[in-house]
């Protein structure tokens, strides 16, 4: 009897998704440069959730350096790390900036470390 319930309801959900009224669609979440997989988006219906395979922002932070690293010459460090040093408040944002980024260039973070001032809140 369990199995004959099984395989109506396999074949109630085949009749849905042949008529497409259930709808469902999944989509794999990449970086952009070295294709690494970070999970799957998928939407049934208009609802949606995420299956996380890789933490995103370390994944992110990550392959950032490494082509720092590979592919940037000391002016271009320099703005990069500079423009996203700019974006930051507090200094638990800056303690985590010097933590990530010191391996590309340690000269031009502890500078920037050294030099900075919290931003006043609105």
């Amino acid at each position: 009897m369990i199995v004959l319930t099984i395989l109506n309801t396999i074949a109630i959900l085949v009749i849905f998704f042949k008529l497409e009224i259930i709808k469902i669609t999944i989509r794999k979440d990449e970086t952009s440069w070295n294709k690494t997989l970070l999970g799957y988006d998928v939407w049934v219906q208009k609802i949606y959730f995420r299956i996380p395979i890789r933490n995103k922002r370390k994944t992110n932070v990550n392959e950032e350096v490494n082509i720092m690293i590979a592919k940037y010459d000391n002016q271009d460090k320099l703005q990069s790390l500079t423009a996203m040093f700019s974006w930051l408040k507090t200094w638990k944002e800056v303690r985590q900036f010097e933590q990530d980024y010191s391996v590309v260039d340690r000269k031009i973070v502890q500078q920037l470390v050294d030099n900075f001032v919290p931003k006043q809140s609105s």
